[in-house]
């Protein structure tokens, strides 16, 4: 399988619904660190979100004068997300809590985008960069990938091409159908 070649943007893609759990101000208030030693990167946050929540975020990015940096896109389908996966050169994953295994970061990394993520739930599991989850420790982290983003980008597509495939999961899932069956 070959990857195709995109031409990668200085962009950091948050692929993520708007709520709390899913840690959205913890990317605004990184990415605020971040872009002072950067100011030609941009953040889109791809998701919808309505309620207080997201109009907090929306206040977050006008009290750090970020509105020109920091774009909310709404939902996306699928071919969409594909493109942003392509050009982004880096994804921040920045749950807080509940999540399992992130679609989204595999997806991402499957791309060929360097991915970080925090250090909680399900993600831990995930050949990502990891990160604390606090606006420094993630701010800090997008600095060390972006110093080696090949390397990342690379080492991560062929991780979760080998270990997060369909075929090995269909195997799992026949393996626990098997056993169940068994008993």
């Amino acid at each position: 399988m070959t990857k195709e070649t995109f031409q990668k943007e200085k962009v950091i893609l948050v692929p993520r619904n708007i709520s709390y759990d899913r840690g959205i101000h913890l990317a605004i208030e990184s990415f605020n660190i971040f872009i002072k030693t950067n100011p030609d990167f941009k953040m889109l946050i791809v998701g919808s979100g309505v309620g207080k929540y997201y109009n907090y975020c929306i206040d977050l990015v006008a009290k750090y004068d970020l509105n020109e940096k920091v774009i909310f896109k709404g939902q996306a389908n699928r071919d969409e997300m594909i493109n942003y996966y392509n050009t982004s050169l880096i994804t921040l994953i920045p749950t807080l809590d509940k999540e399992g295994t992130s679609l989204s970061a595999l997806e991402s990394m499957s791309c060929g985008t360097a991915t970080i993520v925090t250090d909680v739930a399900g993600l831990k599991d995930l050949p990502a960069y990891k990160t604390n989850p606090d606006p420094g420790s993630i701010a800090k982290s997008i600095a060390d990938v972006l110093d080696n983003v090949d390397k990342f980008s690379t080492e991560q597509r062929g991780s979760v091409l080998e270990n997060f495939n369909i075929k090995l999961w269909e195997k799992s899932f026949l393996n626990i159908i098997e056993t169940i069956k068994l008993r």
